[in-house]
């Protein structure tokens, strides 16, 4: 699911579950030629290429085809045992905020859990705040290029540009080669239920969570989901 060639569009209460494909094979997508994108209470899960991607073409900004990507805002959001990766930051994406999802993985040995990649140009502008990263295997964050494998591998190219991309008060079960202010240990033996409750600090939070699960209720995977929690 993902806008294109929008303002203002608004995603909520939605459930992209079992995806096949590997390239764009992400669940959800902030796509370019958009501004002002909100992501709340939605959940990605087994979704063969990943969680989230957000993207901007540069060459299309660069001649005036594009406004390009900007004012993204992903909070709230649950990816539940997605494939390959978890974030991908593609081309020149400006003032992203990436506030309080729960990545909840326990499949992956090796987990991108973000991936900075160019599309003529790399991120210039995200915050990542207050999110959970739960995995049972090791979390990785670095910057990338295609693989090219036909399987949506990203290569590792250096460490992330920490001007660009800012973290903040996240927490991991375990993560590799990362440190940022305010950050925070994961049980290991935390249920996606516990990971909610961390998250229903205000009213508003447990209320959209609230909802969320009871639309997830209709789903026809709610028996996988529901002994995670």
């Amino acid at each position: 699911m993902w806008p294109w060639s929008s303002r203002n569009t608004l995603f909520r209460f939605n459930e992209v579950w079992g995806y096949r494909g590997t390239f764009d094979g992400q669940g959800f997508d902030s796509d370019y030629n958009c501004s002002g994108t909100t992501f709340e209470y939605n959940l990605s899960a087994d979704n063969a290429g990943g969680f989230f991607l957000i993207c901007n073409w540069a060459k299309h900004v660069e001649s005036g085809q594009s406004i390009g990507n900007s004012d993204t805002l992903i909070r709230h959001n649950i990816s539940f045992n997605d494939h390959v990766r978890s974030f991908v930051l593609n081309g020149p994406v400006e003032t992203v905020r990436i506030q309080e999802n729960i990545i909840y993985n326990t499949i992956e040995e090796d987990l991108p859990v973000i991936i900075d990649s160019p599309w003529g140009r790399y991120a210039e502008s995200v915050e990542v705040t207050g999110n959970l990263f739960y995995t049972t295997g090791t979390a990785r964050i670095f910057q990338g290029t295609w693989a090219g494998d036909g399987l949506g591998n990203w290569k590792y190219e250096g460490p992330i540009n920490r001007e660009a991309i800012r973290f903040m008060g996240n927490a991991y079960t375990r993560v590799k080669d990362h440190e940022e202010v305010g950050m925070q240990r994961l049980d290991q033996e935390a249920s996606l239920g516990e990971l909610i409750e961390r998250l229903q600090d205000d009213e508003t939070a447990r209320a959209g969570f609230s909802s969320l699960l009871q639309f997830l209720e209709g789903s026809r995977h709610w028996d996988i989901l529901k002994e995670s929690l």
